[in-house]
């Protein structure tokens, strides 16, 4: 097992890293919101022993975060939590404590618990300065945008109250980008 993930934690029946994000590699390519080809719903990577250098190296947040629970999997909890370095374009002027930030993509509705657990999360890494992008999942072989939420939740973190409804807004302004279809450059 590797240094960084957490002990004793597995995919199980989990395979949204086969769906959800792009793959965008020599050895592969894969649209996003499309099921590798090489995997088969609730049974798993049909070439797991042989599978492409860029699927072996990626695990998605919650294999990295201890602090995400068993029911941050993200098949159980519609979170979809990728530890990505952003690229100083993703920050818009935002100058970053960390050069590995937080994707977060949401991928259907959230329970109460989740949302909730979320804010608090975000409001802690935005406290840090570490990097926090959020998305929601769009349709097979399209993409939303993205916001970078510190400099957006940034006057918020010490009124609670004042954060989750600015966190709120940000959850409803993601959900209204419209969908673009995705091409390979």
């Amino acid at each position: 097992m590797r240094a960084d993930l957490v002990p004793h934690r597995d995919c199980g029946p989990c395979n949204v890293c086969c769906k959800v994000p792009i793959i965008d590699a020599p050895e592969m390519k894969k649209m996003p919101g499309v099921l590798c080809p090489n995997c088969v719903a609730g049974v798993g990577c049909q070439i797991y022993e042989t599978r492409p250098e860029v699927c072996r190296e990626h695990y998605c947040g919650w294999r990295h975060l201890a602090l995400l629970d068993d029911s941050w999997r993200p098949d159980l909890s519609n979170i979809y939590v990728e530890l990505k370095y952003l690229s100083a374009q993703d920050y818009s002027g935002f100058t970053a404590a960390h050069p590995t930030g937080l994707r977060i993509t949401l991928l259907g509705e959230l329970s109460a618990e989740h949302t909730e657990l979320l804010a608090a999360n975000i409001a802690s890494l935005v406290a840090g300065d570490i990097p926090v992008v959020l998305t929601v999942a769009g349709p097979p072989e399209q993409m939303r945008g993205a916001l970078l939420l510190n400099p957006i939740l940034k006057p918020y973190p010490s009124d609670k109250a004042a954060f989750a409804e600015a966190l709120a807004v940000v959850f409803r302004a993601c959900r209204d980008l419209p969908a673009q279809p995705y091409a390979f450059s």
